[in-house]
């Protein structure tokens, strides 16, 4: 494997917050998104597993609750805590579905 650019800070925090302290997941999470494309991306890959499983599939359970770690990550690092358990599954497909209809369809919105 080709060496890796040192991580960025953001991304050093997010996974000490996640109790990351193995340095080769660090360097396999590096290599992950950098392969990936970067964060956008990573979303976009993301967005479209979503949008091709089907309705109350366990991938999609699985997306949900992924970005609901990440929420709750992002605001502990941010210094705000939002109550994730609240929300049930079918709101955040409620929210999810809406905001995946003010997005755009055009081909040129995603990057191959």
């Amino acid at each position: 494997m080709p060496k890796m650019p040192r991580l960025p800070r953001s991304v050093v925090q997010a996974m000490e917050g996640a109790g990351v302290s193995v340095p080769q997941i660090a360097e396999l999470v590096g290599h992950f998104m950098e392969l990936a494309g970067g964060a956008r991306k990573f979303a976009v890959m993301l967005m479209d597993e979503y949008r091709f499983a089907p309705a109350g599939s366990i991938m999609r359970q699985r997306i949900l609750d992924s970005v609901l770690r990440m929420m709750a990550l992002a605001g502990q690092q941010m210094g705000t805590s939002e109550e994730t358990d609240l929300v049930s599954a079918a709101d955040m497909e409620r929210e999810l579905k809406r905001l995946m209809e003010q997005m755009p369809d055009a081909p040129e919105a995603k990057e191959p």
